[in-house]
C-alpha cells in the first residue's frame, strides 16, 4: 500500500502507475478505462478490486512475531489503508 500511495504522489516525479486514454469511438471520444463511476468496469472499481486483492494477499502472510495479537498482516493492510482514504 506504500508503494501505491508513494507512486500516486505527483511530487515524487515517479512514472504513473495507471492509465486513461481518450480514444475516439466514433461518434464519441471516450476514455478507457471509463471514468465514470457508475460504468461497470470504470477506474474506480479497477482499482478498488486491486486494493481489495492486497487487502486479501495479506491475509496469506503469517506473522512471524508470535507477540502480536494477529495471525498476519490483514488488520495492518486495513489499518494503512484507512490512514490514505
Amino acid at each position: 500500500m506504500g508503494y501505491l500511495a508513494e507512486h500516486m504522489d505527483q511530487s515524487n516525479g515517479f512514472a504513473p502507475l495507471f492509465q486513461a486514454q481518450l480514444e475516439l469511438h466514433e461518434p464519441d471520444l471516450v476514455f478507457v478505462p471509463s471514468l465514470d463511476s457508475n460504468a461497470p468496469d470504470c477506474f474506480a472499481s479497477m482499482v478498488e478490486r486491486l486494493i481489495n486483492d492486497i487487502i486479501k494477499m495479506s491475509s496469506l502472510i503469517p506473522r512471524i512475531a508470535l507477540h502480536h495479537e494477529t495471525a498476519n498482516y490483514e488488520v495492518l493492510c486495513e489499518w494503512q489503508i484507512s490512514l490514505f482514504c
